[in-house]
């Protein structure tokens, strides 16, 4: 994910395995970052999946606020003074490679201004496999990909301070 400035109010990732694995017919999930249980004031760690949390924030800054009680998202600022592109990078559980199955990605995005935000999930250690891919530009327009291709859309527009709900079924 690239920012500038934005909210992520959750990131879950979930996998939905294929008969013939162990889990047959169940959902393994192997990314869920729900800021909810943490303490408005905290700041974003890089303690990995198992924590809830990226494994590496580029300098960038992530900080819990709170929305209502119960009800946190994560505020992440590029205060480096740069606008060189910075980016969060997230590892699945125990460095998981999604090889099989239905993966499910949603997540709620408000970006704070109109400017350049990239947001994508890929596969660990490479980039063959783009399961999602999203791209905001700083008019105000938006495009996206996944593991299919392009993503068709019938509004492609967002506006700053403005929530956005993402989920993507694949």
């Amino acid at each position: 994910m690239l920012f500038k400035s934005g909210l992520l109010s959750a990131l879950f990732i979930a996998v939905v395995m294929v008969a013939t694995l162990a889990h047959a017919g169940g959902d393994a999930i192997v990314l869920d970052a729900d800021f909810d249980a943490r303490m408005p004031g905290d700041v974003l760690g890089v303690g990995g999946a198992a924590a809830g949390e990226p494994v590496d924030l580029s300098t960038l800054d992530g900080l819990i606020l709170e929305d209502t009680p119960g009800d946190n998202f994560l505020r992440v600022s590029n205060n480096t003074g740069t606008s060189n592109g910075r980016s969060i990078r997230w590892q699945l559980l125990d460095s998981a490679e999604i090889t099989s199955g239905m993966v499910t990605i949603s997540f709620t995005f408000t970006p704070s201004a109109l400017e350049r935000y990239g947001l994508g999930v890929r596969e660990s250690g490479g980039s063959s496999r783009v399961f999602l891919s999203l791209t905001f530009s700083s008019g105000g327009t938006f495009s996206g990909t996944d593991a299919a291709g392009v993503i068709p859309l019938t509004n492609n527009t967002f506006a700053a301070d403005t929530e956005m709900a993402v989920v993507s079924h694949q």
